[in-house]
């Protein structure tokens, strides 16, 4: 072992000490009296040094000194006082650097260098070169305390403000859509929620929790005219109550179904309104079309405000359910001063399963909707449409009137195939741009507002003379071979209505004295709200308490 020795006449001495075999220690002292150590301020000057510098005192490093410029450090351990470099600084990592960048004042981590807080890293804050997180994984909470705390874009816009004894602000887009107050919040837009808690007293309603659905019948429990139909000719028909079949033009057995009140119902509904293919038409031209149509008078749709700022959205929302799978068509006729159409493509995705389908369409801002009972508004559910109908776009929200585009994605031909069969319920039409659970109203309510469109006193189907019921009665004149009743419908209708009289035997008005009928009988002076009957006898009648005028009738005021 070598050593080198300095002493000096104080006690004391400096020991350079190196292990054996270790080589030459050598000690280059500067040739022009450049002090290293001082004992008035203890400061090295002029020294490189490329290891581990442990140093029991205060390091100042001018910028004149190589470890201060661009320093790498290995490691530099102070005991006391301050440590001071006076340029750039980078910490190099295993695998991620730091820098101190003088010119930038910033202190700079390279992506995927962390920041970490706990003995477990528990927090930690980095860039990982798609993303900037701050991650806490250690025990309790993540707290972010102050008198005000605010989120903002890089543009400086507010998304979340939040102040203290105050409110809670959310933004989109830079305007305020949530706030917090002393007594709730505020919610400025729509609110969307998947369900609600509580009984719902203290809510104030926008839409109304009855009378929502403008559509009459939708539950398809009301069939007046009877439960079966045919359709088979190019025309309209009504069958169920309120809903009609529109056909073009198919004609004799070509293209026929039977229209029913089928008991196969979504769950919560009784009935549904069936089409079952009779006879198919596997070759569809241009101008063919079969499809089921519901109209609302121009009145009852006067509160979705079209034509002005103030328009509303609307949903349509269904039950459907088929055999055969597929796309299909349901758009929506706007009768006004002109005719405007809405046209959407819906999907049954699966075989013989009830599903509901929601169809929202904007406010109609340019709409031309006028008051009045004519048809204003006309739905229509897609079963099979040529080529005439189906070459356009679909038009998603209301617009001028074009026909390629009114059966747009309807891809299935229902009439392909007598196996086929379409089911419909739960027709639900709505102002706002959410559906709304199915409102279920009482038959009889039901019953009073179809009557508004079709009224009748026969108990069965039209043409079966033993369903005829008395519609009324009346007293004839003695002596007289005139008789007469008077008619009154159960609501008033809709317009006047077209009656039809019958007698049990034919179309006819009747009059009956001791067993005895008598005939004919016409309707006269028919208005919205009844009717009166007259019928002749070929002789001269006695006032007889057995005397009696009947007529089973129907009276028909549909759109």
């Amino acid at each position: 072992m070598s050593k080198i020795k300095l002493t000096g006449s104080n006690s004391g001495y400096v020991e350079i000490d190196s292990a054996a075999d270790a080589g030459n220690l050598t000690l280059t002292l500067p040739t022009s009296g450049v002090r290293l150590l001082s004992n008035t301020d203890n400061v090295f000057s002029g020294i490189t040094t490329t290891g581990e510098l442990d140093i029991n005192g205060k390091i100042d490093v001018s910028t004149d000194a190589v470890i201060a410029r661009n320093l790498s450090v290995g490691g530099i351990t102070t005991h006391t006082g301050t440590t001071t470099l006076s340029d750039d600084v980078t910490f190099t990592g295993g695998s991620y650097n730091v820098l101190w960048d003088k010119s930038d004042n910033q202190l700079e981590f390279a992506d995927n260098a962390k920041i970490s807080f706990g003995a477990s890293s528990d927090l930690q804050i980095y860039h990982d070169g798609n993303r900037s997180i701050i991650s806490d994984t250690g025990t309790g909470e993540l707290r972010m305390n102050g008198s005000a705390i605010q989120l903002r874009d890089t543009a400086q816009n507010f998304m979340i403000n939040a102040t203290a004894n105050d409110s809670v602000d959310l933004y989109f887009n830079q305007n305020k859509k949530f706030e917090t107050t002393n007594t709730g919040a505020i919610v400025t837009g729509i609110c969307t929620a998947t369900s609600f808690s509580g009984s719902g007293e203290g809510l104030t309603y926008t839409s109304p929790l009855s009378h929502r659905n403008r559509i009459i019948n939708g539950a398809m429990m009301v069939a007046q005219r009877g439960t079966s139909f045919l359709s088979s000719a190019s025309a309209s028909q009504y069958t169920l109550d309120r809903f009609r079949v529109d056909v073009f033009p198919f004609g004799g057995t070509s293209g026929a179904a039977t229209i029913t009140q089928s008991a196969n119902a979504p769950a919560g509904f009784s009935h549904s309104l069936k089409v079952d293919i009779t006879a198919t038409d596997t070759s569809l031209v241009g101008n063919n079309y079969s499809q089921v149509s519901y109209q609302l008078e121009r009145q009852d749709v006067r509160p979705f405000a079209y034509g002005g700022s103030n328009a509303k959205p609307i949903t349509l929302s269904f039950y459907v359910r088929s055999n055969k799978t597929g796309n299909y068509n349901v758009h929506i006729l706007q009768y006004g001063n002109s005719t405007r159409l809405a046209s959407f493509t819906y999907t049954i995705n699966s075989a013989n399963t009830w599903e509901r389908k929601t169809i929202t369409i904007p406010a109609d801002t340019s709409g031309n909707i006028v008051d009045g009972t004519a048809s204003g508004f006309n739905i229509n559910f897609g079963l099979a449409y040529g080529g005439n109908y189906t070459t356009g776009t679909n038009q998603t929200s209301f617009g001028s009137y074009v026909a390629a585009n009114s059966g747009v994605g309807q891809a299935v031909n229902l009439y392909d195939s007598t196996s086929n069969e379409w089911y419909l319920s739960g027709v639900q039409l709505e102002i706002g741009s959410v559906a709304t659970p199915f409102e279920h109203r009482s038959f009889g309510e039901e019953l009073s507002r179809c009557q508004r469109y079709y009224y009748t006193t026969r108990g069965g189907s039209v043409g079966n003379p033993n369903s005829d019921s008395a519609g009324f009665f009346g007293v004839p004149l003695n002596n007289n071979p005139s008789a007469y009743g008077t008619a009154k419908f159960a609501v008033p209708m809709r317009a006047t209505p077209t009656v039809v009289l019958y007698d049990g035997t034919a179309t006819a008005g009747k009059f009956t004295q001791n067993g005895n009928n008598y005939f004919p009988g016409t309707a006269g002076g028919v208005q919205s709200n009844g009717f009166n009957l007259a019928t002749r006898s070929s002789g001269y009648l006695s006032d007889d308490a057995n005397l009696t005028v009947t007529a089973g009738f129907t009276a028909n005021a549909e759109l």
